[in-house]
C-alpha cells in the first residue's frame, strides 16, 4: 500500500509540473495557501471550525476528514475560477481534487480486497 502512495505522489508531482508547463501557470509564492479574497478566507475558517466541531460529535472521523478536504478543495477551485481565472491556478486545484479522489478510491478498493481475503500481504 505504501508503494501505491509513493507511485501516486510521484504521478501527482510529474503531472502538476506538466500542467503548469502546458498552461503556463506560475508557481505559487510560499508554502501556505492564501485565499483570493477576504470572503474566501472567512468561509474557509468557518469550514475549519465546522470540521473541528463535527470531529467531536461524529463517530466516523476519517469520513468527516475526507468530506472536509473535498469540500474545501472544491470551494477553492470555484473561488480561483471565479476571481482569478487569468492565473489558471484553478486547473491545478481541480487536478488535486482528482488525485485525492483517485487515492481514496484506491485505498477503499484495497481495503475491500483485504477484507474479503482476496489479497494476501
Amino acid at each position: 500500500m505504501i508503494l501505491i502512495f509513493i507511485f501516486i505522489l510521484i504521478l501527482a508531482i510529474v503531472a502538476e509540473r506538466w500542467l503548469r508547463k502546458k498552461y503556463k501557470i506560475d508557481k505559487r509564492k510560499g508554502i501556505i495557501y492564501k485565499g483570493v479574497n477576504t470572503f474566501q478566507r472567512w468561509i474557509e475558517g468557518l469550514l475549519f471550525v465546522a470540521f473541528l466541531i463535527a470531529i467531536m460529535f461524529v463517530d466516523n472521523a476519517p469520513l468527516v476528514l475526507i468530506a472536509f478536504i473535498l469540500i474545501l478543495t472544491s470551494f477553492r477551485t470555484v473561488m480561483e475560477w471565479k476571481f482569478e481565472r487569468s492565473k489558471k491556478e484553478y486547473i491545478i486545484t481541480t487536478f488535486s481534487i482528482f488525485i485525492i479522489l483517485l487515492t481514496l478510491g484506491i485505498c477503499f478498493y484495497i481495503d475491500i480486497i483485504q477484507l474479503n481475503g482476496l489479497w494476501e500481504e
